[in-house]
């Protein structure tokens, strides 16, 4: 019987004492599956009217700005250019928000409102030129940006946004960029 108690106790040790330390080590974690880029670079899949793999320069500039009210504001443009003169193409944004509001850390920013482009807006603004003749432009609708990392000279990220010209056609893109 003593045995037994023995036993028990050694077998409950073990498993409500050794074995909880090795189940957080198997948990699951989220995990992006991106594509490692060069400085300077962007890999876009587009789909809707044209389907197509994009990739060229990506570049940033940081800005700062007051609006007619004294707020200040603080952005970034984020230019994707491609690289080779058989395929142009121009793909722009705008990224705006109050000064104060975490300076443009990583996070995601949410696609903006045409209308209030031309007053202050906080939030995204775009347009994409795939550089073809009789081709109506087209203008971000909806998506966001994902600023995943920042550095001094750099910002990686993702984006997954849709494009709509005056015809309503549609335009998908979506992809990762490491622009400098």
């Amino acid at each position: 019987m003593y045995m037994f108690q023995i036993a028990s106790k050694s077998l409950r040790l073990f498993i409500f004492g050794v074995i909880p330390l090795f189940l957080p080590a198997s948990g699951s974690t989220e995990y992006i599956d991106r594509p490692l880029l060069e400085k300077g670079t962007y890999q876009f899949e587009v789909s809707g009217k044209i389907t197509q793999n994009l990739h060229g320069m990506a570049s940033f500039q940081p800005i700062a700005q007051e609006d007619g009210q004294g707020e200040f504001y603080n952005g970034l443009k984020l230019n994707f250019e491609s690289n080779s003169d058989s395929d142009k193409h121009i793909i722009a944004f705008a990224v705006s928000q109050k000064s104060g509001e975490n300076n443009f850390l990583t996070g995601i920013y949410k696609i903006k409102n045409v209308e209030q482009l031309f007053h202050s807006f906080e939030g995204v603004y775009g347009f994409v030129d795939l550089g073809r003749q009789n081709e109506l432009p087209f203008f971000v609708n909806e998506g966001n940006i994902a600023i995943l990392e920042k550095s001094y000279d750099g910002l990686v990220g993702s984006l997954e946004v849709k494009f709509k010209n005056a015809d309503g056609e549609i335009l998908n893109v979506k992809g990762f960029f490491n622009a400098n």
